[in-house]
């Protein structure tokens, strides 16, 4: 059985750079989505890796390499889904 690792990246960008940035991040092998976001942090991205060491190259390796990132958040997800409660 596989197990895949996904974690979610909430990135910072310079000021008017967030498209640019966002082009980049779909380029990398292991992005599944890319959502330009209102708030605090300017992107969100979702990665998707075999293993931790893998999500590891991804995001220090390749994603923080992107100019004009200016930071990131890393959580790793825990679950698949939670149901919205009615």
């Amino acid at each position: 059985m596989i197990i895949v690792r996904k974690v979610i990246v909430l990135v910072n960008t310079s000021l008017g750079t967030d498209g640019h940035v966002a082009e980049e991040l779909r380029k990398i092998e292991g992005v599944k989505e890319v959502y330009k976001v209102r708030g605090v942090y300017d992107i969100l991205v979702k990665i998707e890796a075999p293993d931790p060491d893998k999500v590891k190259e991804i995001i220090s390796s390749k994603l923080r390499k992107i100019d004009d990132i200016r930071s990131t958040i890393t959580m790793v997800v825990t679950n698949d889904g939670i149901s919205a409660l009615a």
